[in-house]
């Protein structure tokens, strides 16, 4: 009998022992408590549907502008040969990027497109920053092309923001 009240106090000591080891948990006002850069995805949703709406709708007055011709001759000569090209940008996927392109970049916005020699995925990796922050890269498909490309004047803008609620895909122009 003594044996088995040994074993008891034995055991209850190890439960002790490990209960008290486990690390405390946090306090219930900080469980709930959200970044202090946090919005609701119901309002990345209305603004990003916001700024849609608004580059539809200045797309559509420009195509119904009769000058329209006008305005393009005036991109190529600006511009040299007024080639125009769209790629896609990878990495946007990453929440910080995903953030601030939601809330800081809309449609027609410029664009800074630079190689990053020491990108520790590829010596041929292109960035792409939108007012000084890297937004992502240039898809590895297209490096060779875009290096053709910025490698002499050109000009960059964002020509798609597709946002669905869950996954996010930025287009940009180029024109050389």
């Amino acid at each position: 009998m003594l044996t088995y009240i040994i074993i008891g106090i034995v055991i209850l000591g190890l439960i002790f022992i490990i209960k008290s080891n486990k690390p405390n948990p946090k306090p219930k006002s900080e469980i709930n408590k959200k970044p202090d850069d946090y919005i609701p995805t119901s309002e990345l949703i209305r603004r990003t549907e916001e700024r849609i709406a608004s580059s539809k709708a200045l797309l559509a007055e420009i195509r119904a502008n009769e000058g329209n011709e006008t305005i393009l001759e005036n991109i190529e000569s600006e511009t040299g040969t007024g080639i125009y090209e769209e790629y896609e940008v990878t990495g946007v996927h990453i929440a910080s990027r995903k953030n601030y392109i939601l809330n800081y970049c809309s449609e027609y916005d410029e664009l800074e497109l630079k190689h990053e020699k020491n990108n520790k995925f590829s010596d041929r990796a292109i960035v792409v920053k939108h007012d000084g922050k890297k937004i992502g890269y240039i898809a590895e498909y297209d490096v060779e092309e875009v290096h053709g490309i910025i490698k002499n004047p050109f000009k960059s803008h964002i020509a798609e923001i597709e946002y669905d609620g869950s996954y996010l895909t930025v287009r940009i122009g180029l024109e050389n």
